[in-house]
């Protein structure tokens, strides 16, 4: 059983061998990657076209499972798509990952992650993502290779752009069930992760395959990506504000997600230009409702294998535990100013009183909403939620052993 689920978030600017020097390499178990390579590779045959199929393809390595959005809808440029997840072989033993057809276009992709055990049952063999969005079964293209490093085969003919993935349908990624009262079965508990490409070449630039699927505010969900905008909240002072940034904050504090991108980082350095940052990772409220996930990523240039954009890292705890009984709002800056305050309001607090196991959670889940009260009372959140960060201030409430 995989302990820690290490994700990686990297432009790879559609370098075929720095991708595939990064699969080879990292020690991360899913990589979100913008900008993938998409190149031409050996032709397929058979009986209806003798003469070949033009297959194009990005990396296929031995060790991880792929999921390719499709990428012939309208509004897509061309054929070729500007997001893959790669998710390691080695997770799919523990954990049931599948694709997310509502969170599907040549430049985003989703998946959700739960623990194999409570996958539906009857569901077997690989699938993948059709032009249309649903899933079918579909047989292996082994035959499909590029001679000089492993490829992921696609077809310009009927197969064009099939992402092959596991059938298995996630329900639960985190024993929540007891504490917050929800069933084993409950889709809120899988973990989602979003993989973005901001399109800016076409007018107006492409904003809308991320605002349009409707997120599940209970489940987890971490976003990340190449979001291609400059905004006074995370970039630097000198850069040229991007006009559609205050539509891409507000659909952020909209959907609750909340950047975990240090403070004054850059993810951009290109020459002659101004070095900014327009990579993020952010969590939503449910995942930073989970005491044991971090609320700040790792940045460096190092993970992007000679990309202009830097990697983003982190890493969620993939084991069992207890959350807090009731969901805390998103974290706070902390103003030290405000400390008696803050002091003199917490002692008038009655000491509660405990004589069983129900009356310790009754206090448990009283002081964690009193607690979450005074910092909306005392201390300005994090706001807009698209900030640099949560490290400057407080986890959203500290874990209570009970």
């Amino acid at each position: 059983m995989i302990d820690d689920l290490i994700i990686h978030s990297v432009n790879i600017g559609q370098n075929h061998s720095a991708l595939s020097s990064l699969l080879q390499l990292t020690v991360a178990n899913v990589v979100l990657i913008q900008e993938p390579s998409w190149v031409h590779i050996v032709p397929g045959t058979s009986d209806l076209h003798p003469e070949g199929i033009e297959c194009w393809g990005t990396v296929n390595h031995p060790l991880w499972e792929s999921y390719i959005p499709p990428c012939s809808q309208p509004f897509a440029p061309n054929d070729r798509p500007r997001v893959a997840t790669f998710v390691c072989k080695s997770l799919l033993c523990s954990y049931s990952v599948s694709s997310l057809p509502s969170f599907s276009s040549f430049c985003c992709v989703g998946i959700e992650i739960a623990t194999i055990d409570q996958r539906p049952t009857g569901t077997h063999g690989s699938v993948s993502v059709s032009s249309d969005g649903n899933t079918a079964d579909v047989p292996s293209l082994e035959g499909a290779r590029e001679t000089k490093g492993a490829i992921m085969a696609m077809a310009s003919a009927p197969m064009a752009c099939a992402a092959y993935a596991p059938q298995r349908a996630p329900e639960t990624l985190l024993p929540l069930c007891e504490p917050v009262g929800l069933s084993p079965s409950s889709p809120s508990q899988a973990l989602c992760l979003l993989n973005f490409y901001h399109y800016t070449s076409s007018s107006p630039p492409l904003l809308h395959p991320l605002f349009l699927p409707l997120l599940d505010h209970c489940t987890p969900h971490l976003l990340a990506g190449d979001f291609n905008t400059h905004s006074p909240t995370w970039s630097p002072p000198h850069v040229k504000i991007s006009p559609w940034h205050h539509n891409l904050e507000s659909w952020f504090n909209q959907e609750g997600f909340v950047s975990t991108v240090p403070d004054d980082a850059i993810t951009w350095c290109c020459p002659n230009h101004h070095r900014s940052l327009l990579d993020l990772l952010l969590l939503n409220e449910a995942a930073l409702a989970v005491p044991a996930f971090p609320c700040i990523c790792a940045v460096s240039f190092e993970y992007s294998y000679g990309s202009d954009h830097a990697g983003l890292s982190i890493t969620i705890p993939l084991s069992r535990f207890n959350p807090p009984p009731s969901l805390p709002s998103v974290p706070w800056h902390i103003n030290d100013l405000q400390r008696p305050a803050w002091e003199a309001t917490f002692a008038t607090i009655p000491v509660p009183i405990i004589t069983d196991v129900p009356s310790l959670r009754f206090a448990t889940s009283n002081i964690i909403t009193i607690i979450s009260s005074l910092l909306d009372c005392f201390f300005d959140p994090r706001g807009p939620r698209a900030t640099k960060g949560c490290h400057g201030g407080t986890r959203p409430v500290p874990p209570l052993l009970v």
